[in-house]
């Protein structure tokens, strides 16, 4: 299974500082459900889940 964390491994700080910040601001609209897949990160809205 993919994790999240595998996603940022070996890459610069600044990419999981704009990942962070994407989920920050996105949760103003509501949850989001991140799903990490083999070469990609989706993120779904909770209430569609």
């Amino acid at each position: 299974m993919n994790s999240l964390i595998s996603h940022f491994n070996g890459k610069e700080p600044i990419v999981s500082d704009i990942y962070n910040q994407l989920l920050a601001d996105l949760a103003l609209f509501g949850k989001i459900r991140e799903v990490p897949k083999q070469t990609s990160i989706h993120l779904d809205n909770a209430r569609a889940c």
